[in-house]
């Protein structure tokens, strides 16, 4: 993306979408930024565009339908600028679509540090190859985000497949909390944390209702989580 990344905003306050791209003109000199007021607008604009943000201009749930409908027809960057965040709204917008998600009044230089983060992200996701990732039952095709239990797809959110994927990556292995904050939220902040510990609650839900219960993620108190998978007597951590 970028020196030619295309940056929509849909914020109420107009010195703060300023002071925003201003900030991205910075990094991104040749950057496109551009705000809309409206919905319409801001779905219309959204088609060209490589980043969207929103804040709360509309009521909380209409917001999260918002977020939906532009995941329709958009596969950029979506980032939440929330004006009052709290763990079940940002739970919400992951899954929702998001992939970001800020609490306001947000630092210009905070936004643009994430936006470099998360836009690295997806770079290296679009460069993953063919090659599947598989722990007993599981298989994981990281190219096309597909997760598989014994052959049977799992309904995932794209935060949750990070997560999965980062967790099998470590084949058996211990991965520490710090770590999956770092590599599925790219971030160490308290919030974060409250939301991997519920994240990891539905992964586990989601491998024992594809009625196998020889997946498990295994939490280590205060240090972080792996997942193993047992034959049986066995427990195999390859």
């Amino acid at each position: 993306m970028g020196a030619a990344v295309n940056v929509v905003a849909h914020i109420q306050s107009a010195d703060l979408t300023e002071s925003l791209m201003l900030s991205i003109r910075l990094r991104w000199p040749d950057a496109k930024t551009s705000s809309v007021d409206t919905e319409d607008r801001l779905l219309e604009a959204a088609s060209g565009a490589d980043v969207v943000l929103v804040d709360q201009v509309v009521a909380r749930a209409e917001r999260f339908e918002l977020v939906r409908k532009i995941r329709g027809t958009f596969d950029g960057v979506l980032v939440i600028v929330a004006e009052r965040p709290d763990e079940a709204e940002m739970v919400n917008s992951f899954e929702a679509g998001s992939d970001d998600y800020l609490g306001s009044p947000v630092s210009p230089m905070q936004l643009v540090a994430r936006l470099t983060a998360v836009l690295r992200r997806v770079r290296i996701s679009a460069q993953r190859d063919n090659s599947v990732l598989t722990c007993g039952p599981l298989e994981i095709k990281s190219n096309i985000y597909e997760a598989y239990v014994n052959g049977r797809e799992l309904s995932l959110t794209r935060k949750e497949f990070d997560l999965l994927y980062q967790l099998a990556l470590a084949k058996g292995s211990l991965v520490t909390t710090q770590a999956l904050q770092q590599l599925v939220w790219e971030s160490d902040e308290g919030l974060y944390l409250d939301s991997l510990r519920k994240y990891v609650q539905r992964l586990r839900k989601k491998l024992h209702e594809q009625g196998n219960s020889d997946l498990n993620i295994i939490a280590r108190r205060g240090l972080g989580y792996r997942l193993t998978y047992s034959d049986g007597a066995r427990r195999s951590t390859r």
